[in-house]
């Protein structure tokens, strides 16, 4: 979950021994520094991303409960106009994993997309 405190945490939501509603504690917090405004999991390749009203997009491992980077994906506004910040994030494949006509065999290609509060779009390659 993200809240407007600047923390993403963690539940074990398949725990068959505490349900959801029953835990009381967070598995883990990350302090990702502004309001959460979107939060996306991607249990494929075990990472999730995070868009704050700061404007930082946060990649985060979900095992260990780190960040494992971070970005501000817009510039600042000119003048007197509004700052534009990551309104929302999530994990997308681009490209399966293949093998090369040389039997080489290449991983599948993963990127973040962001959407900007002014209504533009920003693509991160993982």
């Amino acid at each position: 979950t993200g809240g407007y405190d600047g923390f993403v945490r963690a539940f074990e939501y398949d725990d068959s021994e505490t349900p959801l509603e029953m835990q009381k504690e967070p598995m883990y917090e990350l302090d990702v520094g502004s309001e959460v405004l979107s939060v996306s999991i991607n249990n494929e390749i075990g990472c999730g991303v995070a868009a704050t009203a700061g404007g930082t997009v946060a990649l985060f491992s979900l095992e260990e409960g780190e960040i494992m980077a971070e970005w501000k994906p817009f510039g600042r506004g000119v003048g007197k106009r509004k700052r534009e910040y990551a309104r929302c994030a999530t994990i997308v494949q681009n490209d399966q994993e293949s093998v090369t006509d040389d039997g080489e065999k290449q991983a599948a290609i993963w990127s973040v997309i962001c959407g900007g509060s002014e209504g533009s779009l920003y693509q991160k390659r993982l």
